[in-house]
C-alpha cells in the first residue's frame, strides 16, 4: 500500500497512530520504522536511517521484514474500508 504524496500530513499521522495502535509487535522503533515503509515509496533501509538507528539494530531477514510489511497492509486495506489509497 503506498499513500500518495497529496495526502493531509494530519491524516497521515492519524492513520499512522491507527495503524501502530493495531500492531501488536514489541519493538517500538521497529514497528514504526516498518509501518511508515509500508506506507510510503521508501524502502525499510532509508526509513531506519531517517529514524537514526544503527545498522545492527535495523537488520533483520527479509522474509521477517515481507511478513510484517504483509501484515501492516492487509490491517490497512481492513482499516480504510478496502478502498485503495
Amino acid at each position: 500500500m503506498i499513500i500518495p504524496d497529496s495526502i493531509h500530513p494530519k491524516i497521515l499521522a492519524q492513520i499512522k497512530e491507527k495503524l501502530f495502535s493495531l500492531i501488536n509487535f514489541k519493538a517500538e522503533e521497529v514497528k514504526k520504522t516498518l509501518i511508515t515503509a509500508a506506507l510510503s515509496r521508501d524502502s525499510v533501509e532509508n526509513k531506519a536511517k531517517e529514524y537514526h538507528h544503527k545498522q545492527r539494530e535495523t537488520t533483520c531477514k527479509n522474509n521477517h521484514i515481507e511478513q510484517m510489511l504483509n501484515l501492516i497492509k492487509t490491517i490497512s486495506i481492513k482499516e480504510l474500508g478496502g478502498r485503495k489509497v
